[in-house]
């Protein structure tokens, strides 16, 4: 007998009857982690397809971004060679209207 009057094999026989309890508590938690667990998973997994669909927006975006620029970029040439041209035309037209000048005085 124990100081408050229990028994050892009383505790013994309380602790085999707590095992399947104790057990059971285990098991259930275990359960809850693992479910716990998939349920992060499944998110995660839900989260990558989002970023995966996010960055092939992007890289659309980007491509698509970067034929406007080349198409820019081509259209400012060819305005830069039509000023070149134009700046040609203006120079020789005040050479003519100096030589005029010139004739006429």
């Amino acid at each position: 007998m124990t100081a408050n009057g229990v028994t050892s094999d009383a505790i013994v026989v309380f602790n085999d009857l707590m095992k399947p309890i104790s057990l059971k508590k285990k098991l259930a938690e275990e359960i809850a982690k693992r479910e716990a667990a998939e349920k992060a998973l499944s998110e995660m997994k839900i989260k990558n397809v989002d970023l995966e669909a996010l960055v092939k927006k992007f890289k659309e975006d980007i491509e698509s971004k970067k034929v406007s620029l080349e198409e820019a970029d081509m259209k400012s040439r060819e305005d830069q060679e039509h000023i070149e041209e134009l700046q040609g035309n203006i120079k020789r037209g005040k050479e003519d209207l100096s030589k005029l000048t010139t004739e006429y005085n």
